[in-house]
């Protein structure tokens, strides 16, 4: 498992953190399975949890796909993973980056895991909290 420092309210944070956790290790795997990630969201509701992939042509496609599903299925919680970069001390790097919010969050948590392409995939031992951003949740009516 990989380590995250999520903190939010007592029923939905751990569940939220077996979430992020949970999309941190599939989204590891489709990388070194398949070379490319299709970003994807994992929802939190009472019954368990559903994983919906989002494709697009823009990241403008892929927010409003994000966003629509939020508007539909009202989760009690959401983590949204994508392949992106980050700067580090090492300098401009791979990252799958992860967005994690509860439902009442007005901002979302956000985590990333630093890679290195190549030959094989090698991955950072955790994840890394960047700082927050603004929920999606933040443009739905909830």
């Amino acid at each position: 498992m990989y380590a995250t420092s999520i903190a939010t309210h007592a029923m939905p944070a751990e569940a939220l953190r077996i979430a992020v956790d949970h999309a941190f290790a599939e989204a590891r795997s489709c990388l070194i399975g398949c070379g490319s990630l299709v970003p994807f969201t994992i929802m939190c509701a009472s019954d368990g949890y559903d994983i919906v992939e989002h494709h697009g042509r823009s990241a403008r496609d892929i927010y409003r796909s994000v966003r629509d599903l939020l508007v539909r299925e009202k989760p009690e919680a959401y983590a949204f993973v994508y392949d992106g970069f980050v700067d580090v001390d090492a300098g401009h790097t791979g990252a799958l980056i992860c967005e994690a919010a509860c439902r009442e969050d007005s901002m979302a948590r956000l985590m990333v895991l630093p890679y290195r392409a190549g030959a094989a995939y090698s991955f950072a031992e955790s994840s890394i909290c960047m700082g927050t951003v603004r929920s999606l949740f933040a443009d739905v009516a909830r």
